[in-house]
């Protein structure tokens, strides 16, 4: 369940089961947009074929990843029309725990943290495709949304030709536990709720995801389910981002899918091709910002949004539950829950949420922070790990074979 592709499926609440170079920057508010015609750069000068005799990763993959800087632009736009709705920057150093916490349950506006990169894996190199290509191995197999299962081989070569392929919202603990030896959570969020209830929720094991896509390849505009913030990092490649204020949603001309009681909508090229809908649309708080690799991103809850890649990326994601949107997460949970039919599966699924969930007494935010949390911390001291994800780390690799 992550921002970027929203989950269909309830979650459930069960053990765990086996399912075999970043610089510092100074803080400061920006605002960016990225120009349409990026998205096609990355697309010129390719070759035609990758050589499968050669390593996957030639230089036609490296342009695909890192764009071409020379008509790949980035320009600085002035929020002046909503000044209270933009995006913020800010190095982990100038940002500790406690403040980013605090920022969390006043601030509707997305942040960009800065200067993880490094530090967002135990040691060793962080997770990028040439690293994947080591860890999954050629032929293991993998799951490519609206494609199936493909070999990794496979992906990497179309993903040389430029083809549309988005391996998204892929659990890292159910198909490929032994990558957490390169995966690490901010310590920002190491405090979700998910994590804290009594019985093991399942969900704590659909995240933190891994989304590699190639260039050209979005998700379009969406909101996540059960009122969820989200945090994204991205080891390697471009994502430009659109988002809109959480109040404004209405002005999206969305529909309410009544059984799962969220609302859906139309892409935003289609909103902006109907008349009525693009007028409406025009009024809404929006922004539109690029992240770049070892940039950590801030999503709150209820932000509608679309994502666009760039150029090839990889990332690593979750959604959590805290302070600022447990009441929201609880409420929208209980409205699923009567939308389900008594004695089904989802309807039992859900109930074990909401009942897991809602029989904790929460503490308050000061209550709930540490004195630590106020301390500015070094690097490698801003990222860990959930207690229920260590042990997966030492699973051994296997290769999923196609039937």
């Amino acid at each position: 369940m992550t921002c970027e592709d929203e989950v269909d499926e309830d979650l459930v609440l069960s053990p765990m089961v086996d399912t075999d170079s970043d610089e510092e920057e100074s803080p400061g508010p920006q605002v960016t947009v990225q120009s349409r015609d990026a998205e096609k750069s990355v697309y010129a000068d390719l070759d035609a074929k990758c050589d499968k005799a050669t390593h996957p990763f030639s230089s036609q993959l490296e342009r695909l990843t890192h764009g071409d800087p020379l008509t790949d632009p980035e320009q600085v736009l002035s929020a002046v029309d909503s000044p209270d709705y933009c995006i913020e920057r800010c190095h982990f150093a100038d940002l500790t725990v406690a403040a980013l916490r605090r920022r969390i349950m006043t601030s509707r506006c997305p942040l960009i943290i800065t200067g993880m990169g490094s530090h967002m894996a135990p040691g060793s190199q962080a997770l990028g495709l040439e690293l994947l290509s080591e860890l999954l191995g050629l032929d293991c197999v993998v799951p490519v949304r609206g494609q199936g299962d493909i070999k990794w081989i496979e992906f990497l070569e179309r993903l040389c030709h430029c083809e549309q392929l988005y391996l998204a919202d892929i659990s890292v603990a159910r198909h490929y536990p032994w990558l957490f030896q390169h995966v690490r959570i901010p310590r920002y969020f190491l405090h979700c709720f998910s994590h804290r209830t009594r019985h093991q929720l399942s969900m704590a094991y659909d995240t933190p995801a891994l989304f590699v896509g190639t260039p050209g390849t979005r998700s379009s505009l969406h909101i996540d389910q059960m009122c969820s913030n989200f945090w994204m990092f991205l080891s390697e490649g471009r994502k430009h981002w659109i988002t809109f204020h959480p109040d404004d949603t209405k002005l999206l001309s969305p529909t309410l899918d009544q059984e799962d009681q969220i609302y859906r909508f139309r892409s935003l090229s289609e909103l902006e091709a109907d008349p009525e809908a693009s007028s409406s649309l025009r009024k809404a708080r929006k922004i539109e910002f690029t992240i770049s690799a070892g940039d950590l991103l801030f999503i709150p809850h209820g932000t509608p949004h679309e994502v666009t890649n760039l150029t090839a990326t990889c990332a690593i994601s979750a959604n959590f539950f805290d302070q600022s949107n447990i009441k929201e997460s609880l409420e929208q949970t209980a409205r699923r829950l009567a939308e389900r039919e008594p004695g089904s599966e989802r309807h039992s699924n859900l109930a074990l949420i909401l009942n897991a969930l809602e029989e904790i007494d929460w503490p308050d935010l000061e209550e709930d922070l540490s004195p630590e949390d106020d301390l500015p911390r070094s690097g490698d001291e801003m990222a860990g790990c959930f207690p229920c994800h260590e042990p997966l780390q030492w699973r051994k690799a296997v290769t999923f074979r196609t039937p």
